[in-house]
């Protein structure tokens, strides 16, 4: 492949880097004979064996060779037939191992986790103690801790219609395969479904740094269940400091340093800073929620304990209740209907979230802004507006009958410049209203 300066560092670094996280569909290293196949993303990854390229849900691996004048040889060296099953699966290396985590495709999302063996050239399966469906949206793998981490986002099973509605966060232990459930997402944070979020971990400090816009970058530590709010404005403007809208894709840790390429940036240029805990004040809400283990059989019984007095407790309250309805006291619930409907769903919370963020440091969101906050900025002109029109009414639409207000949430300003043009904010007042209650 014609050389370039990601590819060329990682050739000529001896450091392992146990996975480079980067948006899907950003990277075409290798050309790809198969037409089907040009449009998957190729994931990077390095370790003591070697660079190595793969070719998203396909199972093909290629490994770098050497070099020809100034480009890096690659060659296949897997013998895989079939793709399609794993795409956007979760994929690092541990003990110098190529591992594959979950991934969607055939109308499922696995918990199966995979390894290449470089001796039959195939992929091989370990057993873990329950499968748990999960696709990378987010994971942090520290290689001295043995566990991965991941965060399973709500799906819905094509095949059972089971509804999986929760952000989860998992750890699976590597040695023994064992998948614990950590907890709950903290709802501050519902911001992982954004398709537009990028993040890298960070194993020097034990953690990942995210961000979700250029007004919102956190540093979380799952094993700790810690959540830091970034104050160096170095960092927002590394990865979201261009006029031109550039995203980061190809972004890993050496040690305190962060590397990274930029989405438009044909030669993938390197661009790298620094960080430490001096860059983060640490937030009052933890990461999680944790979450007890109910299958264990103490908790079994005690949970029909608590099952059997409910019960009693129902059975002898419910004649009583009878009588005093029947004697005229009025049934005090009341259930409404639209409720549920009138609850901001994850991206819609995560829009807010990043224009509360704004409102914090006086600034306002560019249509640009919204576009990628709803994951837009690839689309058509004619899909972005509708997009966000929906999105903002829906919004302004929600806000004015749970709040009882004639005022919409997020307000279009006049850009003084063109007048053609708006930003979007959400005004002091209506921000305080929505702080109280998230």
């Amino acid at each position: 492949m014609r050389n370039n300066g990601l590819v060329e560092f990682l050739y000529k670094t001896n450091a392992k880097i146990e996975s480079i996280t980067s948006q899907s569909n950003v990277n075409q290293f290798i050309p790809q004979s198969d037409p089907n196949l040009r449009v998957y993303n190729q994931v990077l990854l390095k370790n003591s064996t070697g660079l190595y390229i793969l070719i998203d849900g396909t199972g093909r691996v290629y490994k770098a060779k050497g070099l020809r004048g100034q480009d890096v040889v690659f060659q296949r060296i897997d013998s895989t037939h079939f793709y399609g099953y794993n795409g956007f699966a979760i994929v690092f290396s541990h003990n110098d191992s190529i591992f594959s985590f979950g991934g969607g495709g055939f109308w499922r999302h696995s918990g199966h986790l995979r390894y290449y063996s470089p001796t039959t050239h195939e992929w091989n399966i370990r057993t873990t103690n329950s499968e748990v469906p999960a696709i990378e949206a987010f994971h942090c793998y520290n290689p001295g801790t043995k566990n991965l981490f991941y965060l399973q986002i709500p799906f819905r099973d094509e095949a059972t219609g089971k509804e999986y509605a929760d952000h989860l966060m998992y750890s699976l232990d590597l040695k023994t395969r064992v998948n614990t459930k950590l907890g709950k997402l903290n709802k501050n944070l519902t911001a992982f479904n954004l398709p537009t979020k990028v993040y890298v971990n960070v194993p020097f400090l034990n953690g990942s740094l995210i961000s979700f816009s250029a007004f919102s970058q956190y540093f979380v530590s799952v094993q700790e269940n810690k959540v830091y709010k970034v104050t160096d404005d170095r960092i927002p403007d590394a990865f979201h400091g261009k006029a031109d809208h550039t995203f980061p894709k190809n972004i890993f840790a050496i040690g305190d340093t962060i590397y990274y390429t930029n989405s438009t940036d044909s030669s993938y240029k390197l661009h790298s800073f620094r960080i430490s805990t001096k860059d983060f004040v640490e937030e009052s809400y933890p990461l999680y929620e944790p979450v007890e283990d109910f299958m264990g059989s103490h908790y079994i019984l005690g949970g029909s304990v608590i099952l059997l007095l409910a019960a009693g407790v129902f059975l002898y309250l419910k004649p009583k209740r009878t009588k005093d309805v029947a004697e005229g006291e009025p049934e005090k619930m009341v259930i409404d209907p639209e409720e549920d409907e009138l609850n901001f769903n994850p991206i819609e919370l995560a829009l807010i979230q990043q224009l509360l963020e704004a409102c914090k440091m006086n600034k306002q969101f560019s249509v640009e802004d919204i576009n990628a906050a709803l994951g837009l900025g690839r689309k058509s002109l004619e899909v972005q507006k509708k997009g966000r029109t929906e999105t903002i009414n829906r919004i302004n639409h929600k806000f004015k009958v749970k709040y009882k207000s004639s005022a919409d949430l997020i307000e279009r300003v006049r850009l003084k410049e063109d007048k053609r043009f708006y930003n979007y904010v959400i005004n002091q007042e209506n921000a305080q209203k929505m702080r109280q209650k998230m």
